[in-house]
């Protein structure tokens, strides 16, 4: 990794992987959200500044590039429309581009701020970098779920001028960039303070998600959360399968060996259910032994053979779980865009009885539907 790959890590340090996609929709959500305010601050500001250059008779030629600025506040604020529900797939790219925006205007602005306060070229030279130090906090408030942007945002539009102003030797200008340059360093500490709460808050939401959506014993979604993943899969018309899996003589090992043991079995189980899915396929436990997947598999017999063979080759003895052996029956039904669920689980439920009458550990097919005449 290169040095400076290392220092901004060190200095920002990396959300955890799990987090990063409820980060970048919460920073979406939020910069949306600030679009238009912060838009008109900076008119707000830029029109302040101008009013005041113009009162005190300051040359236009030092102020002519303002309504540019002005005008572009404008030209954003009407392209911006209300903010949607759903984070779009430009998301990071939104965002990255939001930043190199507000870094590159900050920077231009910093730089005319500095040096128009060290040339004196205004009657009240404290006045632009005042102004655009407030426009730097607005800036950088609105860039808060962005921490990196918002504390560059901060380092640019505050301190090259607050340093200008230190050097100047007027008491006056010293105090006031003395209060500019401790107002931006506790700006950056509420920023890095910000940035472990919205942390701290998506990590909660996950495991509460996680609570809600995901069957406390095996990790597998539960039936709720299953049945909206089925309508989301199905949605894009492409043929999937139902399977319903039942482990063979559950009961029996629970009244043998207690509950502590049918429970390690059933973790177990799903282990291996989880390790047999492929991209797309989704994999739900609806309650005791019974289980569902939903998946992809072009020859869902043949893959479904193979999982009854690997759950009957697995030992699942380990301390606390003296059995070694389990079987699993499973039915199967195909389903396409449209289908409903209830009546796919019981075609699916149909044919796991039946592979229940066949012997056991075997998968079969729900017989197809007859079309009335």
């Amino acid at each position: 990794m290169r040095w400076d790959r290392r220092l901004y890590d060190r200095l920002f340090p990396p959300a955890p992987p799990a987090l990063r996609d409820a980060l970048v929709r919460f920073q979406y959500q939020a910069v949306r959200r600030q679009i238009p305010s912060l838009h008109l601050t900076a008119l707000v500001n830029v029109c302040l500044v101008m009013g005041v250059l113009w009162h005190v008779g300051s040359p236009v030629a030092h102020y002519a590039w303002m309504p540019v600025v002005g005008a572009f506040n404008i030209y954003r604020m009407l392209l911006w429309r209300a903010q949607s529900a759903t984070t779009p797939p430009h998301a990071v790219r939104f965002l990255r581009h939001s930043t190199f925006a507000a870094l590159g205007s900050i920077s231009a602005i910093s730089a005319y701020s500095a040096t128009t306060f060290a040339l004196g070229l205004f009657p009240h030279p404290v006045l632009i970098p005042v102004s655009f130090a407030f426009g730097a906090f607005s800036i950088a408030h609105s860039l808060a779920s962005m921490r990196p942007a918002a504390s560059c945002v901060i380092a640019i539009g505050i301190f090259p001028s607050a340093a200008a102003m230190l050097a100047s030797g007027d008491f006056l200008s010293i105090c006031l960039g003395f209060s500019a340059a401790s107002v931006g360093l506790l700006q950056l500490r509420f920023l890095a303070e910000h940035q472990r709460h919205v942390l701290a808050t998506l990590q909660l939401q996950q495991e509460v998600e996680q609570l809600a959506s995901r069957d406390s014993l095996t990790g597998l979604l539960n039936r709720r959360a299953f049945l909206a993943a089925y309508d989301r899969a199905v949605a894009d018309g492409r043929r999937r399968a139902l399977l319903v899996l039942d482990l063979d003589h559950f009961k029996a090992i629970n009244d043998r060996y207690g509950h502590d043991a049918g429970d390690r079995v059933l973790f177990q189980f799903a282990a291996l259910i989880g390790a047999a899915c492929r991209d797309g396929d989704v994999a739900g436990r609806f309650g005791g032994e019974e289980f569902v997947l939903l998946t992809t598999a072009d020859d869902v017999l043949a893959f479904a053979d193979r999982l009854t063979r690997t759950i009957a080759a697995h030992d699942f003895g380990a301390p606390g779980c003296p059995v070694e052996r389990v079987t699993v029956s499973i039915g199967i039904q195909a389903v396409g865009a449209g289908d409903d669920f209830d009546a796919a689980f019981a075609r699916a439920d149909a044919a796991l009885y039946a592979a229940k009458a066949s012997g056991r550990n075997c998968a079969r097919l729900a017989v197809p539907q007859r079309v009335a005449a």
